[in-house]
């Protein structure tokens, strides 16, 4: 049981800490605007611990939303859009509407451009193609290649990867995930 218990909270201390930090935030805010103290010194010293309460707790979320809330926001976020688009294409059945095929609904669309517009697309990303291993001359650019290669293969493999995350941290969530 004891076990248990330290494991849960070994797993869940930053969740448990925000959750208090923020609490303890709060009642201070409180006490500061409805019971303003009468001495300036209490004042101030309530105000730097309010001040520095606010950051830990922005702290915690932020390292809480990077570590666990992002990837359960947008699993949740994927749910809810695919329910409202069933909800959505029921009503339009029921109403009788009529759907053309390239509708967002029917979960295709076609764009159609220009020929000239195809032909610029076509020579601006054979512009912006990365160079081939043979084409590289210092190690940064082979560093760069080679990072590059292993975070799209992370991500053709179905990893969650953002602009915001560090490779030590891709490293990390990706040897939990195995």
């Amino acid at each position: 049981m004891k076990r248990k218990i330290l494991n849960y909270f070994k797993e869940n201390w930053r969740t448990l800490a925000f959750l208090t930090d923020t609490v303890a935030f709060v009642l201070q805010m409180y006490l500061f605007i409805e019971k303003r103290p009468e001495n300036r010194m209490l004042q101030s010293v309530l105000l730097i611990v309010i001040v520095a309460e606010g950051i830990i707790s922005w702290l915690l979320f932020r390292s809480l939303w990077r570590r666990k809330w992002r990837a359960e926001a947008a699993a949740r976020m994927q749910k809810l859009f695919a329910g409202l688009q069933k909800i959505i294409e029921r009503i339009v059945d029921k109403t009788g509407v009529k759907r053309s095929k390239n509708t967002v609904l029917s979960g295709k669309t076609t764009v159609r451009f220009d020929k000239g517009f195809t032909e610029r697309e076509t020579q601006r990303s054979r512009a912006e193609r990365q160079p081939k291993w043979r084409q590289l001359t210092d190690n940064r650019g082979r560093m760069r290649f080679l990072y590059r290669g292993m975070i799209i293969s992370k991500i053709k493999g179905g990893a969650r990867i953002y602009s915001s995350d560090t490779p030590s941290y891709i490293e990390s969530t990706q040897e939990k995930s195995q």
